[in-house]
């Protein structure tokens, strides 16, 4: 648990810098967060085989990442990066 809380505190901010993305407090293993960008996120991901979700409807700017191990979430904060830039 102390691993997984580490990999959310770690994420969240290396994502709190990245302008395009409006993050929310969570206390889970995952982060929640809204962009312009994430159906272009959503595509990202899943072209580099990872499944995150994305929401529909009126909330179809969210988005949700699970925590996973640091290498991982290594390549996911790369993609986000990637796109955000």
């Amino acid at each position: 648990i102390k691993e997984l809380i580490e990999e959310r505190e770690r994420m969240s901010r290396e994502m709190a810098e990245l302008k395009e993305l409006k993050l929310y407090k969570s206390d889970s293993n995952s982060i929640f967060f809204s962009t312009e960008k994430a159906a272009e996120i959503f595509e990202k991901m899943l072209e580099n085989r990872i499944l995150i979700r994305k929401f529909k409807g009126n909330m179809s700017n969210f988005l949700r990442i699970s925590i996973g191990k640091k290498e991982e979430n290594d390549k996911v904060l790369g993609i986000l990066k990637n796109v955000c830039k």
